[in-house]
C-alpha cells in the first residue's frame, strides 16, 4: 500500500509541477494516465480528485484570462452554475469592470461628458481628470463660440 501512495504522491508532485510550468495538458495527462484502482485503494483519493478539479478550474480560468490579457471583452466567463470556481471568480468581476469601462469610453467618444470611473483605482483618477479637462475645453469652445458670435453681432 505505501508504494501505491508513493506513486500517487510521485504523480501528483509531477502534476503540481507541470503547472507550476504553465504545462496544463501535461498536468491533466499525468492524472487520466493514473490507475484508477491505485487511487480507490489509497488514503490520497481525496487529493487526487481536488487536484484534478482544481486543474480543470484552472484551465478554464487561463483560457478565460488569456483572452482578457490581449484585450479580449468579448470572451465569456466559463460557466460556473455552482459558484465553484474560486480561481476565477475575482477575474470575473474586473472583466465585467472592463466591460462598463469600455461602455463609457464610448458614451465619451459620442460626447457624454459625464462619466465618471470609480472602481479602478489609480486608474481611475487619471482616467476621471481627462474626463474633465474634455469637460473643460469643451465650455472653452462653447465660450469662445459665443464670443465669436457676439462679435460678428457688433460687426454687423
Amino acid at each position: 500500500m505505501a508504494d501505491e501512495e508513493d506513486n500517487i504522491l510521485h504523480t501528483i508532485n509531477q502534476t503540481l509541477l507541470c503547472l507550476i510550468d504553465g504545462k496544463i495538458n501535461s498536468a491533466i495527462d499525468l492524472l487520466d494516465k493514473t490507475d484508477p484502482a491505485l487511487i480507490i485503494k489509497t488514503h490520497c483519493t481525496e487529493v487526487f480528485i481536488n487536484l484534478r478539479k482544481f486543474i480543470i478550474q484552472y484551465q478554464s480560468a487561463t483560457i478565460f484570462l488569456h483572452a482578457l490579457a490581449i484585450g479580449n471583452l468579448e470572451v465569456n466567463p466559463p460557466d460556473d452554475p455552482l459558484r465553484e470556481n474560486y480561481v476565477i471568480s475575482q477575474y470575473k468581476q474586473l472583466h465585467s469592470n472592463m466591460c462598463h469601462f469600455a461602455w463609457q469610453v464610448q458614451q465619451i467618444a459620442k460626447g457624454d461628458l459625464n462619466q465618471k470611473v470609480n472602481f479602478l483605482g489609480e486608474f481611475s483618477i487619471s482616467f476621471n481628470k481627462m474626463v474633465e479637462a474634455l469637460r473643460e475645453k469643451k465650455l472653452m469652445e462653447e465660450k469662445i463660440q459665443l464670443q465669436n458670435e457676439q462679435l460678428h453681432k457688433l460687426n454687423a
